[in-house]
């Protein structure tokens, strides 16, 4: 069962790609879509959503001097043999700006790109460019989709932002590219309402554009109450209804919290005929001495007995830091859990997820089956961010052909490591250099196959990582 992906968990999870209801998210391309279930690993059941990210934000706050930020990512599907690339997404970052698999991306742009039937050959295909305030709020997050007849990227949406003197957001607006007129249009706008005493989100407004009569439509909102301690206790969504001039209830979440930790989430819907709310769908959550969450049971309601009966199950294991090993999902079968699936996780030395690999329960063993799935992701560490700001880098042009220039104004004279590193992981080129203030290097890649590649600069002070591309 694949997991409903609910507005809270997009915005508990600091999603930044970006905050959709699902009509709007339905509304993307397939590539964009696929970029924003892959950036964001949330789903509402998952211990990734509610305790992992703390764990690794925790884990970062410990290193005084050393940081590690998301760099690039690499989707593939087993296809009975091995494991054969999809496409991947690249990230830039300025300065000090972080980066994380489950959290806040303050990167300047990314890039997704797509393999061929083979998965050998890519080309690009679909782009996303942010620009920040001075506070670092996101103010306009610009997606753009890869022309191969032109060549060039081509404008698609963008998404504006506005926010108080709190930082939270107030009003995020959805326009989409008009390409008859060159310009953009209107498409949805979310309102934000917060509590002025304790600055909790109360509603979240959704609007669609009406372009006949040029005015926004109100369409939907959600509501939120809490509880004394601040965790959300209901979340509802309401739909406007037109002849009433009014919101109309339609479905909601009810949670349930002991000592701070969620033990339960139910889903109802609401039945207008009997004026009330009627219950589909909950799951019951335990935890162990550690806090951490050792499974999720999944059950539906039926009406006729008016009863729960199980459904589905997830059960997880950690490792001594707390990061979440193995998650396997089971189904209710002849009044037992039976295995299903199992997802597979991977960790650097910051808690980064760098491997997450999905199997299925066939003839008594986990295997890799043609549902399969397999993400690797790729970091690189800021050694003392102070320095890493003075020492600037460039490299160019992106994408490349023959050869790439790399330009460097480094703060110490020192000498350097130079490395290009393909999408395996291995070290294609290396070299080092003696670089004091101003350094310009031309290398030639004839030698190298189409592909994604990192250029890793480092030196005592500072390491910076740079994503190029090698398209012909």
């Amino acid at each position: 069962m694949k997991a409903k992906i609910t507005l809270t968990a997009l915005l508990l999870a600091g999603s930044l790609i970006p905050q959709n209801t699902e009509a709007q998210y339905a509304s993307l391309p397939a590539p964009l879509q696929q970029t924003i279930q892959r950036t964001h690993y949330t789903a509402p059941h998952h211990p990734l959503y509610y305790t992992h990210v703390q764990q690794t934000n925790e884990g970062l706050q410990k290193t005084t001097n050393t940081q590690s930020r998301l760099l690039a990512y690499e989707y593939s599907e087993y296809n009975g043999t091995n494991f054969q690339n999809k496409d991947t997404v690249k990230y830039n970052y300025s300065g000090n700006n972080m980066g994380e698999w489950m959290g806040v991306m303050n990167y300047d742009s990314y890039v997704g790109m797509k393999y061929d039937a083979g998965g050998t050959i890519y080309d690009f295909d679909n782009q996303a460019i942010q620009t920040f305030d001075a506070n670092g709020n996101v103010l306009d997050r610009t997606f753009n989709m890869w022309d191969a007849g032109n060549a060039n990227w081509a404008s698609y949406a963008r998404d504006i932002y506005s926010y108080n003197s709190m930082n939270q957001k107030l009003t995020q607006q959805r326009q989409p590219w008009n390409s008859s007129v060159s310009n953009w249009g209107n498409d949805t706008l979310y309102e934000f309402t917060y509590d002025t005493s304790n600055h909790r989100l109360l509603f979240m407004e959704g609007k669609t554009w009406n372009d006949t009569g040029n005015y926004w439509n109100v369409s939907f909102r959600y509501g939120y109450t809490y509880d004394v301690n601040g965790d959300i206790l209901t979340e509802t969504l309401q739909y406007w209804s037109v002849p009433d001039v009014n919101y109309k209830n339609e479905s909601r979440y009810k949670y349930t919290y002991n000592n701070g930790r969620m033990i339960n989430s139910t889903f109802q819907t609401w039945n207008p005929g009997i004026n009330n709310w009627v219950n589909n769908q909950q799951m019951n959550y335990t935890y162990n001495t550690m806090g951490e969450r050792t499974d999720a049971t999944v059950q539906n309601w039926l009406v006729g007995p008016g009863a729960w009966e199980n459904h589905m199950k997830y059960n997880y294991t950690y490792d001594a830091n707390h990061n979440v090993l193995t998650e396997t999902s089971q189904n209710w079968t002849s009044g037992a859990f039976e295995n299903a699936r199992r997802t597979n996780f991977t960790y650097n030395t910051f808690d980064q997820p760098t491997a997450i690999t999905t199997e299925g329960w066939n003839s008594g063993a986990w295997t890799n089956d043609m549902n399969s799935t397999m993400y690797t992701l790729y970091y690189e560490e800021l050694l003392d961010v102070p320095a890493l700001t003075q020492n600037e880098s460039r490299i160019y042009p992106v994408p490349a052909s023959s050869v790439i220039n790399i330009e460097l104004n480094w703060n110490k004279a020192e000498t350097v490591n130079i490395a290009m590193i393909d999408a395996q992981g291995r070290v294609v080129k290396q070299w080092n250099d003696h670089v004091s203030g101003a350094y310009t290097k031309a290398v030639s890649i004839d030698d190298l196959a189409s592909g994604s590649y990192w250029v890793k600069i480092s030196g005592s002070a500072a390491t910076t990582t740079k994503a190029i591309a090698i398209i012909r």
